[in-house]
This record gives structure tokens, C-alpha cells and sequence, in this order.
């Protein structure tokens, strides 16, 4: 099953812009769930949870500049492959854009708020400069690549989560495995128990039970004397 990446398009620069990238960063944030009720969702960046107003700050430094003020992309699996894989979207998109700015050499400004669903999805903002003021483009070779990036990370994760499950379930089996010995070990220790000291353990109390008899019937004569 692949993973999608899908480029929702951009933003120019002025006023109009900037308040539609503040709504749409605003609707990531605060969509309303399956009751129609508005669920205040985390949004992150490349390594922190990122307040909506701090990022809104962002937008405002790049607001006189020409071009585009911000790209809106999505990455999305569908329900059954990120639950049986066992997918963290929120780590493959970081892991994504990382990949992404390693091949590109820029460091990317953006934000993304994960979404529930038929088909999970992560929404993703980036701004139109980068960390180094220069200008980022998303176009369709750009999308192409972030798409591949996607699903190779989003396979490496799934063999890391099969190799991790195969050392929890080795192991489990092990501690299984040791309890079962001790439990045999304690089992032998009973049966050596029973064949070899409780007998001579018997001997004793039979000699106990003759010595408190025949102590017994000397009483019992002193008595009739």
C-alpha cells in the first residue's frame, strides 16, 4: 500500500494570503470531529508541539516579500495499513521532510496537525522562505520526491516495528522460558523432597509418637500404683 503525498497548492503574498494560511493552520488545528464538535488538535513542527500564534509570527515576517507565501501539502495512508503497520504519521512526516531537506540542503519553516479518518492524514504547511530567507518551491519533481520519501520511510518503519516486535516476542519467550525452569527446578526439588528426606522426616515423628506412648503408659502406672 502506498503512501500519498498530495500538494493542495500555495498562497501569494499579501494580506488576502496571509489570513487564508492563519484559517487554514486554524482549521488543521480545530476541525470539527465526527459529532460536529471542535476538537483542538496538537500541531508540530520537526521536533516541538508549536503554538498556532507563534507560527502565525512566522507568516508575518515573510509578508512583504514577493512569491509564494505558503505551499499546503498532505500525507495520507489508508486506516487498515497505518493500524497494521503500526505507522506513527506524525513521526513519518517528520521523518519525510527531514529526508526532504537533506537531499534539498535547506532547512524548511513548518507546521502540520495530524487527522483521523477513513484515510489518516497529516496537514502540512511550509512557508515560502526558508531558515535561509530563500525562497522554496514546491513543484510537480518536488512532489514526486516527496512521495517517494514518504513511502521508503514509511516501509523502514514497518521493518523496524516487525524487528522490534520479533525482540519483544523472543523476549517474552525467554522470561516464559526461565519462569517454566524455575517452576521445574521447585518441581524436582519437591520430588527429591518426598523421595529421600521426607521418609527420614517420618522415621523421626514415628520415634516421637513411640517416645510420647510408652511415656504415656509409665504415667498411666504410676497412676494405678
Amino acid at each position: 500500500m502506498q503512501t500519498y503525498v498530495k500538494h493542495l497548492g500555495y498562497k501569494n503574498t499579501g494580506k488576502r494570503g496571509s489570513s487564508s494560511v492563519k484559517a487554514h493552520t486554524k482549521y488543521m488545528e480545530q476541525r470539527k470531529n465526527e459529532l460536529g464538535e471542535r476538537e483542538k488538535r496538537e500541531l508540530y513542527n520537526h521536533e516541538n508541539e508549536i503554538d498556532r500564534i507563534k507560527f502565525f509570527k512566522e507568516i508575518d515576517n515573510i509578508n512583504s516579500t514577493k512569491g509564494v507565501l505558503a505551499h499546503k501539502l498532505v500525507i495520507s495512508m489508508d486506516k487498515d495499513t497505518r493500524d497494521a503497520q503500526n505507522i506513527d504519521l506524525k513521526e513519518l512526516t517528520r521523518r519525510t521532510i527531514n529526508k526532504y531537506e537533506q537531499k534539498n540542503n535547506c532547512k524548511l519553516k513548518w507546521i502540520a496537525c495530524n487527522h483521523e479518518g477513513k484515510n489518516p492524514h497529516s496537514h502540512i504547511i511550509i512557508l515560502g522562505q526558508d531558515s535561509n530567507k530563500k525562497k522554496v518551491y514546491i513543484m510537480q519533481k518536488h512532489l514526486r520526491e516527496l512521495k517517494r520519501i514518504a513511502d521508503k520511510e514509511r516501509k523502514l518503519m514497518y521493518e523496524r516495528n516487525i524487528e522490534r516486535l520479533k525482540i519483544e516476542q523472543t523476549q517474552e519467550f525467554k522470561q516464559g522460558f526461565n519462569i517454566d525452569k524455575q517452576l521445574s527446578d521447585e518441581s524436582r526439588i519437591e520430588q527429591k523432597f518426598k523421595k529421600e528426606l521426607a521418609p527420614e522426616l517420618k522415621k523421626d515423628l514415628n520415634k516421637e509418637i513411640e517416645k510420647s506412648i510408652s511415656h504415656g503408659l509409665e504415667r498411666s502406672r504410676g497412676f494405678e500404683r
